[in-house]
Parts: C-alpha cells; structure tokens; sequence
C-alpha cells in the first residue's frame, strides 16, 4: 500500500497514473525490544541491494531538441516506463528508464521526482537528495516532492531539517495528512514525543485509516508509557492490516509493560 496513492506524479488532483512517494511503508514501529526512546525505521535496509555499477548520478542529455513534439512524447513515454517499472518495485528498472527521460529533457519535472523515489527504495539516499533538489529546484510549489524529500532527510538522520521540509509541503497544502505523518516522525526521532502525537492526531483527523499515522501513534504513546491507549491504537492498526508483523510484536511488548506496572 503507497502513503501517497492519491496523488499522481505530475497530476495532483489524483487522476493519472501514480507513482509511490519516498517512503511507501511506515517508517516508525516500536523495535522488537522497544526502548522509551528513538522509534526505529521498520525497513532501514534496502529491499534492494545498490548495484555494483549504479546509474549516473546526473543524466546528461542527449537531444539537441529538447522541446520539439517528439522529444516531448519520447520523454513522457520514458516516465511512465519508469512509473510502471516502479509500481512494479523494480526500482533500477525504474531508475533506468528516468534517466532515460531526463536525457531528452534535461527539466522533466516528474521524471527527478520518480527518479529519486526510486533511488530511495534502492537506498541510495544522497542520491535521491539530489534529485528531488532538482526537482525542487524546477518547481518549489510542488508538496509531494517536499514530502518526499523530508522522507529523504528522515533516513539520513537529519531530523531538523527534515522537519522544515515537511512544514514546507504543509505551508503549501495545510491538510496533507502524509506530510503530517513525516512530520511525526521526525519529531518522533526528535524525542519531542508530544509534537510528535500531535501531528499524527491531525493526519489521522484527516485520513482516519493511514496506518502509518496510526502505527506512529502508537508507537509515540508507547515512549509516553501510555500503553493502554498505545495497545488501543495498535489494535486499529491491526484491524485494517492484520499481516503487519511489527505492530503485532509492539503490541505484545506494550501489553508485557501494562502488566508488569500493575503487577
């Protein structure tokens, strides 16, 4: 499930085809054998790992007209490779087929921010940074690719940062329940567990079953030491994926506090 599926790439009312942002599992579960501190990333390997010869970090482009009607048509066709390739997680694929775009125009918007999508899942984080830089650099009215670049920030560990990107996107769409999320986790890494809960609140007012706004509920509870409530919200969370395995274990670990504390 994407945390952004309704937003297109290069469409943002929702219709066309969509692509995944930066992060599209929750990034914030209690660990196995959870501290009151520092949620930890449920993914923080790569699912895939970096090529031995990974792609250019700059495509350079190759069409002496870039604006002409069929470099235009060559370059869209190129994108929606790599979307496709992407849905279909694979990322080098996609990679690929970005670069591809971005060589026959150079400023294809929505061909940097899938590229560093993309780069994202592969775990080549710096990477990613610099393409979703670019595409900011296109087009700074563009929330996705602010959240997209707080996600970024977040595994790199530059918290602060990554908190003002999400209030960029949030300047931009006040009601952006994603970039809300990454604004809890950030301030979840932050140890600002109150700010934390407060953001996953209003994600959650917004879009009641984003579970990784309620997974980060949860989990901030939990480092609270709220563990009725945290129990509750793991509960909801379970109720709408019953296969995630870490709230399962972040419950059973929240459940073993409540007893000892009553015990």
């Amino acid at each position: 499930m994407t945390l952004l599926a309704s937003i297109a790439l290069g469409n943002e009312d929702g219709t066309g085809k969509a692509i995944a942002p930066i992060n599209p599992v929750p990034i914030n579960p209690v660990p196995d054998n959870p501290a009151p501190i520092n949620p930890a990333p449920i993914n923080p390997v790569p699912i895939n790992p970096v090529p031995d010869n990974p792609v250019p970090n700059n495509p350079v482009p190759n069409n002496p007209n870039p604006s002409s009607p069929q470099a235009i048509k060559e370059a869209e066709a190129e994108y929606h490779r790599g979307v496709d390739e992407y849905n279909l997680r694979n990322f080098q694929a996609a990679v690929t087929h970005f670069n591809q775009s971005l060589a026959i125009q150079s400023r294809h918007l929505h061909s940097w921010y899938g590229r560093s999508a993309a780069l994202a899942e592969l775990g080549q984080y710096d990477e990613s940074l610099e393409s979703i830089n670019r595409a900011l650099a296109i087009e700074e009215n563009f929330p996705a690719a602010w959240h997209g670049r707080g996600t970024v920030l977040n595994y790199l560990q530059k918290y602060e940062e990554a908190l003002d990107t999400f209030d960029r996107a949030l300047r931009i769409m006040p009601n952006y329940p994603e970039a809300l999320n990454g604004r809890g986790n950030a301030l979840s890494y932050l140890q600002k567990y109150e700010e934390a809960l407060d953001s996953f609140d209003r994600a959650l007012a917004i879009k009641p079953r984003l579970v990784a706004a309620l997974n980060g509920r949860a989990n901030v509870l939990y480092c609270l030491q709220r563990y009725e409530e945290a129990i509750d919200t793991f509960n909801q969370v379970l109720a709408i994926q019953p296969n995630f395995s870490p709230a399962w274990e972040a419950r059973r670990n929240a459940i073993a506090k409540l007893e000892n504390d009553e015990g």
